[in-house]
């Protein structure tokens, strides 16, 4: 084996390779989609150089866990912590509450090395268009690493005793192909956790081990080396140029192409592709480059705007991140790494007890920014009125203990009802004014994502189970009350493929007309349910809106930012040509229960000759399909004399 000291040019050129295609993954260079898979080279990495020092450490009989967790902590955690703190410096400054409180949670979450549990938990897809205002999500990677080092040293010294030395690398290759294994597996079941958690991770980091065994055991020929040293160029190439955030998997080839660029890094001529000063220059530096360049890209995008995405911008992030790196790299990287150590005893505990108090100190903080919601009183009066209207439009709710949204005059008696998915959730601030004015408790029986109607339901869908849990209980709480009923629905939605029966099994349909007498079927069915002398009001087609919206740079913070990308406004001739078919089939619900049944179309009310998206400086849509509270109101104001009408007729009580 060789000794744990010596450098090896190629694993930092490997480095450079792999913080470049992350780098390039995050500023959306198409040709680099893949780019992401940089981070499983990272994890390969990993695997090689802490097997190698901690088998190397053990032959020699100077292994120490005291020594090996002290070198990580002056390895890691002065840069990390350092990120960190500059990061919420900046969202102090620039963030709203809201996108505050969640950069709050993921540093405490990053501090403590469990963000990839938090990121999982909280359902932050690593390639979903919300992640653009997460300056830490980049960290979930840390925190795997990090968990590795944990269980990592006591696994080998288990196995390392003189009794299983022998089948050391095979006990290595069963735990990386159980691992491998186990991540497909999963796959179907949870995407998310085979991305961010450490389980689904291990074969990464045993493949770099198994190449230290390989490495010791094979010496191949020159020819050899360079074909395998092409080979791993090949599989990260494809990686990066091929694998998609569709893929939202670790990625094989990239872990392969690693380990194959580390083994025959010393392949005659042609490893002078990561062997050279440049690319082992990057390699020395990539620890800052991987720290720095997520946040300082979020920032410019969220302060700058569509000023940012160009060529030029990219070169100035670019060059912003270097000039970070390097500063990160020689003011807090290398000093701590290299400050000569103590020979006193008490030299651990001193070590620990610093990096213990630091991590409490910073974790203390975050966590109080987030439990405070994001401290509001960094906002003018104006500021957080703009803040509180870009949120979404189920904004203003309370808990009771029937269930998580309660509006309107919180000890009034039950005067409405809402059931239905986030295209219903959305008009509760709007509802919330007219039933508080008329002294009147709203309760919101909703569930995003999930049809709420009788004999039909949403499948193929992760949470179809909760969504035909969420229904049953939804409708039966409903039932209970004679407080008038809201319905509305993505009627737009659900299509070929995610919807089906209460015995899931899918239903066909071979055009709109049949999708929408499913739903029509669906729809009489739940109001029958309901009783013939319920009144019900249906919420219409929703009009979409013909742009994205930016939503995550919604928002006031202390500091200008550019305001997110005005919406074309949309002709109302158009938007009704759009919801036609959808309200048409709902109007004809309207004729045949005239005295139970009222429609209310959202183009009547959010539209004049055009429908705007954003008035007054704020938005009233959070994305092509959602109000704010400040849409929802809007809305609802407009409306005011229908649903105060509607309100008013049939009996009130109290379900509890």
């Amino acid at each position: 084996m060789r000794s744990s000291q010596e450098y090896r040019p190629e694993i930092d050129g490997v480095r450079a390779l792999a913080v470049v295609g992350v780098i390039l993954f995050h500023l959306r260079l198409g040709a680099f989609q893949g780019g992401y898979s940089g981070v499983d080279i990272f994890f390969v990495i990993s695997g090689f150089l802490i097997t190698r020092n901690i088998l190397h450490d053990v032959a020699a009989g100077d292994f120490s866990f005291a020594e090996f967790y002290a070198r990580r902590l002056r390895r890691i955690f002065p840069a990390l912590l350092s990120t960190i703190i500059i990061t919420f410096l900046a969202g102090f400054l620039w963030f709203p509450p809201d996108a505050l409180k969640l950069l709050a949670s993921a540093a405490t979450a990053s501090v403590f090395s469990v963000s990839n549990i938090y990121f999982w938990m909280g359902t932050q897809g690593y390639f979903v268009p919300a992640s653009d205002y997460l300056p830490l999500l980049h960290f979930w990677s840390l925190s795997v690493e990090e968990q590795f080092y944990l269980f990592w040293p006591i696994f080998l010294l288990l196995i390392s005793q003189r009794r299983l030395r022998n089948v050391l690398p095979g006990i290595v290759a069963f735990v990386s192909i159980f691992s491998l294994i186990e991540a497909q597996r999963w796959l179907s079941r949870d995407a998310s956790a085979v991305f961010y958690l450490t389980p689904f991770r291990a074969y990464q980091f045993g493949l770099g081990a198994l190449l230290l065994f390989i490495e010791d055991t094979l010496r191949p020929r020159v020819i050899l080396r360079q074909t395998i040293f092409l080979l791993g160029v090949f599989l990260v190439a494809i990686a990066y140029c091929c694998f998609g955030g569709q893929s939202r998997v670790p990625s094989l080839a990239a872990s392969v192409g690693g380990m194959c660029l580390i083994g025959a890094g010393r392949a005659p001529i042609i490893s002078i592709l990561i062997t050279n000063r440049v690319a082992t220059a990057i390699g020395a530096i990539s620890y800052s480059l991987y720290l720095c360049h997520w946040p300082i890209i979020v920032f410019a995008n969220y302060i700058f705007g569509d000023l940012t995405g160009n060529a030029t911008a990219n070169v100035s992030i670019v060059v912003v991140t270097l000039l970070c790196s390097l500063t990160m790299y020689f003011c807090v990287e290398k000093p701590f790494r290299l400050a000569p150590r103590a020979a006193d005893p008490g030299r651990y505990s001193r070590t620990f007890a610093i990096f213990a108090a630091l991590t409490i100190f910073v974790g203390g903080l975050t966590a109080t920014a987030s439990a405070q919601g994001g401290w509001f009183w960094r906002l003018t009066d104006r500021q957080q009125e703009i803040n509180r209207g870009e949120k979404f439009g189920m904004f203003p709710c309370h808990q009771s203990h029937l269930n998580d949204c309660v509006f309107g005059s919180i000890t009034g008696p039950v005067g409405v009802v809402v059931i239905g998915d986030s295209y219903v959730e959305q008009y509760v601030a709007g509802l919330h004014i007219v039933a508080r004015e008329l002294g009147l408790r709203g309760a919101a029986f909703t569930h995003g994502g999930c049809l709420g109607l009788l004999g039909v339901r949403r499948i193929n869908y992760v949470e179809e189970k909760e969504c035909r849990d969420g229904r049953d209980l939804s409708l039966a709480l409903a039932k209970s009350s004679n407080a008038p009923v809201v319905i509305g629905q993505a009627w737009m939605g659900y299509a070929l493929g995610s919807i089906g029966d209460d015995d899931s099994k899918p239903t066909a349909f071979r055009s709109e007309e049949e999708r929408l007498g499913i739903l029509r079927t669906a729809l009489e069915k739940t109001i029958r349910f309901l009783g013939s002398d319920r009144r019900v009001l249906i919420i219409g087609a929703q009009v979409l809106a013909p742009c994205d919206i930016e939503a995550y740079r919604f928002g006031a913070g202390p500091l200008w930012h550019r305001p997110a990308r005005d919406c074309a406004p949309l002709p109302l001739v158009t938007a009704r040509g759009e919801t036609a078919a959808v309200n048409m089939m709902l109007r004809s619900l309207e004729l045949k229960y005239p005295s139970q049944v009222s429609l209310l179309l959202p183009e009547d009310y959010l539209c004049d000759a055009v429908c705007r998206f954003q008035r007054d400086g704020v938005w009233l849509y959070q994305d092509q399909g959602h109000l704010t509270v400040a849409g929802s109101e809007y809305i609802a104001r407009r409306a005011y004399d229908k649903l105060k009408a509607f309100l008013l007729v049939g009996p009130k009580s109290d379900p509890s």
